[in-house]
C-alpha cells in the first residue's frame, strides 16, 4: 500500500486479465453448460489490499474478476468461445455484458439540526457492495491527528491522503469545512473536570449496509454541543455548516469525485411565561380562624393553606435532548422575583431540584412554585453589585395587593446562538 503507487493507480487504472471459464454441462447429453462471474468493483479501500486479488477464482465455473474502473461498451467484460463448426472450421464466438460503476449519493436525513439531535447518513453506491454473501461494515479509523493521515473518518489509517487522491479516505464528518477530528479538550469549559478526546471515532459511527446486496449504508451519530477545534481549543456546534463528504472512487463516467451533503445547526430562542396574569394575594391562614357554626367561632384550621401557587412554563427544545423519556431543566435557569416599585426581592425559586419536562420531545418543562405572605429579605454574603441582593425597605417584608412578580429564563444558545433572557410578568389582586 505504498502511497505513490495508489496515486499512480488513480489515473492509469489498468486490469488487463484472461479468465479461464471451465463450463459445467447442465446434465446427461445436454450439451448446454453453464457458469458465472461476479466481479468486485476497486475502491480506495481495497485496491492496495492484496487479499482483494488473492481469493480471486480466475479458472473455474464460477470465475471473480475486478472492475477497476467502468466497463461498458467496448471495454464491456467479454466472454469468447472458439467453435469448430460442422465443416471443421473453427470460428470464435462470443458475447458481452457492461460492468458498469455507480455514481454514489450521500445525505443527511434532515436539513437542520440541533445539540443532542440524532443525525442519520445514507450512503448509496452500489460499487461498495464488493461481497454479494455479506453485509458490510466500513468504519471509523480512530487515532491521534497526524499530518494528513486518515484519523477520525472513515476508511483506512494507515494511507495519507493525497493531493491527487484520496487513497484511504472514504466519507468524513465537518463542521464548518473542518472535520471533526480527534484533540483534546474541556468540552464542558468545567475546569473542575478532566479534558477527553473527541473527535467523531468517539461517537461509535459505522456504515452498515442495510442487506446483504443493497449498496445501501447507513450510520448515525448525535450532534454534540461543544467540539474540540485543536488540543485545549472548544467550539459550540450551534450555528455551524455540517457536512458529509464521500470519496466516490469510480462514479458512472468512471471518474474519481467527491460529493457530499450539508445541513444547519441550529438553536431555539427559549421562551417562558407565567399560567395566568392576575395571582391572588397569599394570606396568614392564622388570621382567619374558621367558623363551624353562625355564631361561633372556631380556632385556626391548620389545613388551610394561603399559598399562592404560580405555575411557570418554559418552552426551549433546546433541552429535550434524550432519545426517550422525559428530560430535565436546570432550576438556576429560571429566576423568579418580586417588584414593587423600584424594590425587588431575592430569587424566590432558588432550589436545586432540576424542572422536569412534561412528556418526552415535548421541549416544555413546567413548574409550580408556592408562595408564602412574606418573604425575606437578607443579603448577608452578597456583593453591592449582586444582581441577587434584595432592595426591598418597606417592612415587614410581605407580598400585597399591586406588586408586581416577574419570571426570567436564561436561555444559554438561542436561535442565533447567543446568551437571551425572556421574561413574563403577572401581578398580585385580591
Amino acid at each position: 500500500q505504498d502511497p505513490e503507487q495508489l496515486e499512480s493507480a488513480a489515473t492509469t487504472r489498468n486490469a488487463n486479465a484472461i479468465y479461464r471459464m471451465l463450463l459445467e454441462e447442465t446434465g446427461d447429453n445436454t450439451a448446454m453448460y453453464t457458469g458465472s462471474i461476479e466481479y468486485t468493483a476497486l475502491n480506495q479501500l481495497n485496491v492496495g489490499d492484496s487479499d482483494t486479488y488473492a481469493g480471486l477464482a480466475t479458472i473455474d465455473d464460477e470465475i471473480t474478476i475486478i472492475v477497476p474502473t467502468d466497463l461498458t461498451d467496448e471495454d464491456a467484460v467479454r466472454v469468447d468461445y472458439l467453435d469448430t463448426d460442422g465443416q471443421g472450421i473453427e470460428t470464435q464466438i462470443g458475447d458481452q455484458v457492461d460492468a458498469p460503476t455507480h455514481s454514489g449519493i450521500v445525505s443527511f436525513d434532515d436539513s437542520n439540526y440541533k445539540v443532542a439531535d440524532t443525525v442519520t447518513v445514507t450512503l448509496n453506491d452500489a460499487d461498495l457492495n464488493t461481497n454479494s454473501d455479506t453485509t458490510e461494515v466500513y468504519t471509523i479509523r480512530a487515532g491521534t491527528n497526524d499530518g494528513n493521515k486518515i484519523y477520525d473518518r472513515v476508511g483506512l489509517v494507515d494511507i495519507t491522503i493525497s493531493n491527487s487522491s484520496a487513497y484511504g479516505r472514504l466519507l468524513d464528518i465537518t463542521f464548518d469545512d473542518a472535520a471533526w477530528s480527534s484533540y483534546t479538550c474541556d468540552l464542558d469549559n468545567n475546569v473542575n473536570t478532566p479534558a477527553t478526546v473527541d473527535g467523531l471515532s468517539t461517537t461509535g459511527f459505522t456504515l452498515r449496509e442495510t442487506n446483504s446486496t443493497s449498496g445501501i449504508f447507513v450510520g448515525t451519530f448525535q450532534i454534540p454541543q461543544n467540539y474540540c477545534t485543536g488540543d485545549n481549543t472548544v467550539s459550540t456546534t450551534t450555528g455551524k455548516d455540517l457536512e458529509v463528504n464521500y470519496v466516490d472512487y469510480s462514479d458512472a463516467s468512471g471518474e474519481l469525485i467527491e460529493v457530499g451533503d450539508s445541513a444547519g445547526i441550529s438553536a431555539n430562542t427559549g421562551s417562558v411565561s407565567f399560567g395566568r396574569s392576575v395571582y391572588p394575594v397569599p394570606f396568614d391562614p392564622s388570621q382567619y380562624p374558621t367558623q363551624n357554626t353562625p355564631h361561633t367561632i372556631a380556632s385556626t384550621d391548620s389545613s388551610i393553606s394561603g399559598d399562592t401557587v404560580l405555575h411557570i412554563r418554559v418552552n426551549d427544545p433546546d433541552y429535550d435532548i434524550s432519545g426517550s423519556g422525559p428530560d430535565t431543566l436546570p432550576a438556576s435557569k429560571v429566576t423568579v422575583k418580586l417588584v414593587r416599585g423600584s424594590q425587588t426581592s431575592h430569587n424566590l425559586a432558588i432550589s436545586d431540584a432540576p424542572i422536569e419536562e412534561i412528556s418526552p420531545i415535548s421541549g416544555i418543562f413546567e413548574l409550580d412554585l408556592a408562595l408564602g405572605h412574606t418573604f425575606t429579605c437578607d443579603n448577608t454574603g452578597l456583593a453591592e453589585n449582586n444582581p441577587n441582593r434584595c432592595t426591598f425597605t418597606d417592612t415587614p417584608y410581605r407580598i400585597q395587593q399591586g406588586d408586581i412578580v416577574t419570571v426570567e429564563y436564561t436561555d444559554d444558545t438561542d436561535a442565533s446562538g447567543n446568551l437571551n433572557t425572556v421574561t413574563d410578568s403577572a401581578t398580585f389582586d385580591l
